[in-house]
């Protein structure tokens, strides 16, 4: 799981490492863990929650929200 920014923009980016190997892009509204937390529990809704999250040490992972 990672943040990236495409033309300024930030992305909620998610890679299943699993047999299926999907890729999923989600915009954020803003680059923070409220948003973060809002858009896994959507992606969690439509393909299941993983057993294990890996994050890089971005602030958005960080926040009281997202622990």
């Amino acid at each position: 799981m990672h943040i990236t920014r495409v033309r300024g923009r930030p992305y909620l980016t998610l890679i299943d490492c699993g047999p299926s190997r999907f890729a999923v892009w989600r915009r954020l509204r803003v680059h923070c863990s409220a948003n973060v937390t809002e858009q896994l529990e959507a992606v969690f809704y439509e393909r299941g929650a993983p057993e294990e999250l890996l994050t890089n040490n971005d602030t958005a992972f960080r926040g009281r929200t997202f622990t």
